[in-house]
């Protein structure tokens, strides 16, 4: 624990030095921070607007690697004619080409970006001028905030007032927004594309005991119940050989095996796993949320709506008491890479803190120089954070595939949560915010008494940090997002290194997928750290909204011509993750709320 206290210390400010006085609440922090970020995101914007014309492979495959029907209408070579092209494009358009999954996740990006555009308007029209004129005499951006304003003061009234409003705004909206999906839903799962897929009426079933597998007239009879009844019952077999021989050098020679074998399927081992194909799509979905045994684990697991290409089919014959022990495990490593994270987490960010640089001799300059204490204080936290969080999806990725999911849909869909836990805690209740509770923990130690009184003026100034993280994101962030720098190379060198043959070279050629487990959560994060704050500083609202727009008006051109990804297709499921995400910063924002009012009130 005193490992912890310690490397998170480095991020507590210091007001008792003159040379590395900390600026992190300063306006020059603040300016440093923004100037640079709005630099660095126009560099690499105008970068994109000059390359996208003439380097279609990155920036539009999807207008020629892609099926016909799902192609977009071709963008003009103009600098900036790509954004009106993009805002044309009607809603049904979008679904058609890129597909419901997302339609959604831009919708809920466009929702979040209105909740936050009105929030701004009326927090400025509202506790803005209520914080400015409040008489604590703070000083740079705390004056814009709720810290500003007298304890003792009726004007808090106004505060509390604003925040039930927005939330009543954006309970309506996520309502509304709940409809929109279930209507799109059932019309996507009833739609004559849905239901013309083989898919669509078939289940994955995991863990069929041994006496059904080797028995498929049983399997039928048990899945006959079911409205429709079966068309036909696949039991997975052990296909190792018939692979190996596959990869031989002799094709001609494979392929006679290959038929031969497929004819015999009965001298292969059937496994504990079957796709089970019904005749109508109603019956796949019933049996998909029936106990189908009364033994525990026994075909537990049934997955509707199953694309052969999306099936971990190495997982499929993982035990069921081997899947419950790996998953137990694999989760006991999650909780303890969460703590092993906040050590690391806070040591780097401690080590890049001007205070602690400016200790070093190679550093001695930065002492007294106040625009460089801005900038490194601004801009370089924040960075390495980004920087370190970037690591975090591969290796949740890697862990719940070695926990045996059975689908790579699963274990995005899985990784929403896990992951938006973890940002919660180490992005922003640890590194960001972390500066208050330590300031409140070590200066309540020896004043126990002032606990409470420092909860209303040391959070509010924590309100720079999340201002800074949400700069770098929404600017450096979304310009990152649009120029694909990493694909840029790739597209250029895999195929002159690596793609040797025609197949290779078409692989090469085939547009990229969209990392949805590693997006939505930090959407979700930054929703948190600005609806908390939405009442505390108001200003971070008018940033948060400027992220969201940004990375609407990007994502719809991403989707549109970057993105392609053919095996996921759950209809909107991630939807309803992100809307639990959402209400879960709302639930936290009234926490926060609620421990302010009690501050001021015993202040007061």
């Amino acid at each position: 624990m005193d490992a912890v206290v310690n490397a998170t210390a480095g991020l507590i400010p210091s007001s008792d030095s003159d040379d590395t006085k900390d600026t992190s609440n300063s306006v020059v922090t603040f300016l440093a921070s923004l100037v640079i970020n709005i630099a660095v995101a126009l560099v690499i914007f105008v970068t994109f607007c000059i390359l996208r014309p003439r380097l279609r492979r990155v920036y539009a495959p999807r207008t020629y690697a892609v099926i016909k029907d799902k192609r977009p209408e071709p963008v003009s070579r103009g600098l900036f004619s790509w954004i009106p092209a993009v805002l044309r494009v009607p809603d049904t358009d979008i679904i058609q080409q890129s597909g419901l999954d997302t339609y959604m996740f831009l919708r809920s990006i466009r929702t979040m970006f209105i909740m936050f555009a009105v929030i701004s308007i009326a927090s400025a029209a509202s506790i803005l001028p209520v914080n400015v004129k409040g008489t604590m005499k703070l000083t740079g951006l705390n004056s814009l905030s709720m810290g500003n304003v007298d304890p003792r003061s009726n004007w808090l009234w106004v505060h509390i007032g604003f925040f039930a409003a927005i939330v009543w705004w954006s309970l309506w909206n996520i309502v509304g927004e709940l409809r929109i999906y279930t209507h799109l839903r059932m019309w996507w799962l009833t739609h004559p594309n849905t239901v013309s897929k083989a898919g669509a009426s078939t289940v994955l079933v995991s863990n069929v005991p041994k006496s059904l597998a080797n028995d498929e007239s049983r399997l039928r009879d048990l899945f006959s119940m079911f409205p429709g009844g079966i068309r036909q019952v696949f039991v997975n077999r052990m296909c190792k050989k018939l692979t190996k021989n596959h990869l031989a050098a002799e094709i001609a020679k494979c392929n006679r095996f290959i038929a031969k074998s497929a004819n015999n399927m009965d001298s292969m081992e059937r496994q504990s796993s079957a796709l089970v194909m019904f005749n109508q799509q109603v019956g796949a979905h019933m049996a998909a949320q029936t106990v189908l045994d009364y033994r525990p684990f026994s075909m537990g697991q049934v997955t509707a709506g199953v694309n052969p290409d999306d099936i971990i089919w190495s997982n499929l014959e993982i035990s069921p008491w081997s899947r419950r022990i790996r998953g137990y495990v694999t989760f006991a490593i999650t909780v303890g890479l969460t703590l092993l994270w906040t050590i690391i987490a806070a040591a780097l960010s401690s080590l890049v803190q001007v205070k602690s640089l400016a200790n070093f001799e190679a550093f001695k300059w930065l002492r007294g120089n106040s625009v460089v204490l801005g900038i490194f204080s601004g801009v370089v936290p924040s960075l390495v954070l980004a920087l370190l969080m970037s690591v975090l999806p591969y290796i949740l990725r890697l862990l719940l595939y070695i926990e045996g999911t059975t689908t790579r849909s699963q274990i995005k869909l899985r990784m929403l949560h896990r992951l938006f836990f973890f940002q919660t805690w180490n992005v922003y209740l640890v590194t960001i915010f972390s500066s208050s509770i330590f300031q409140i923990a070590v200066k309540s130690v020896s004043e126990p008494g002032k606990i409470v009184e420092l909860i209303q003026t040391q959070v509010p100034q924590s309100a720079t940090n999340i201002l800074t993280y949400v700069l770098l994101l929404a600017f450096i962030g979304a310009a990152k997002e649009i120029v694909q720098g990493v694909p840029l190379a790739l597209r250029y060198l895999v195929p002159k290194l690596f793609a040797k043959t025609p197949r290779m070279m078409l692989k090469a050629e085939q547009p990229q997928g969209f990392k949805w487990e590693a997006a939505i959560p930090t959407h979700s994060l930054i929703f948190l750290m600005g609806f908390s704050y939405s009442f505390i500083a108001p200003i971070v609202n008018w940033f948060v909204m400027v992220y969201f727009g940004l990375f609407y008006l990007i994502y719809r051109y991403q989707f549109l011509y970057v993105y392609n990804d053919s095996t996921w297709a759950t209809g909107g499921l991630s939807f309803p993750k992100s809307i639990k995400q959402i209400l879960v910063g709302i639930y936290i924002s009234e926490v926060y709320l609620l421990l302010m009012m009690v501050a001021k009130v015993h202040a007061g």
